[in-house]
C-alpha cells in the first residue's frame, strides 16, 4: 500500500486494476438492471428535480396516488419514466 512502506509488485497492481474493472463492469451491469420506483401523491415542486437526478437510471417506476396538480405531465416529459395513476 502506498505510504504504508510496503513497495507494490507488479502482480499486486494488476491485481488491484482488475478488481476496479470489475467493479466498474459490476456497477455499469447493475445501473441497467436498475429500476427506480417513486411513489408520489402532488408532488409537482419536487419530482422534476428528482428525475433530473435519476437520469442515469434505464426505467423509472413512478406510483402516483391520484395527484392533482401537474405531478405526472412532469413525470411523462421525461422518456425513461412509466406513470401508473
Amino acid at each position: 500500500m502506498e505510504g504504508s512502506g510496503y513497495p507494490r509488485s507488479t502482480s499486486s497492481v494488476r491485481y488491484l486494476t482488475g478488481i476496479a474493472k470489475f467493479r466498474r463492469e459490476s456497477v455499469r451491469i447493475m445501473k441497467e438492471k436498475f429500476t427506480a420506483l417513486i411513489l408520489s401523491y402532488n408532488e409537482a415542486p419536487n419530482i422534476g428535480r428528482t428525475l433530473e437526478q435519476l437520469r442515469w437510471a434505464r426505467d423509472i417506476v413512478i406510483v402516483d396516488s391520484l395527484s392533482d396538480d401537474e405531478t405526472i405531465a412532469i413525470a411523462n416529459s421525461f422518456p425513461q419514466v412509466r406513470v401508473f395513476p
